[in-house]
């Protein structure tokens, strides 16, 4: 009975983990997302330049000054792009 508790403690805390590592990588593509919405709903249209400069903010490690760049080499404002790069950084 107690072998049974210990594996199904472990089974769960195994399930626990990784559930934990799932929900880690979701701000980041959520930064990524909102970053792309906003500059489709400001009018641009999404190319793969955007999707990188984008991508470049994500996180707290993300490169905000590499996605405003990339943005504005892609025609965005720099109005526009600065926001974009802050949202990408979620």
């Amino acid at each position: 009975m107690r072998i049974r508790r210990a594996i199904a403690a472990v089974a769960c805390t195994a399930s626990l983990a990784g559930l934990a590592g799932i929900a880690a990588g979701a701000p980041a593509q959520a930064g990524e997302k909102d970053c792309v919405a906003y500059l489709d709903k400001t009018g641009y249209t999404i190319g793969q330049g955007i999707k990188t400069g984008c991508r470049e903010a994500v996180g707290k490690d993300g490169d905000v000054e590499a996605c405003f760049a990339i943005l504005v080499k892609s025609r965005v404002k720099e109005a526009h792009a600065k926001e974009a790069c802050r949202l990408g950084q979620g």
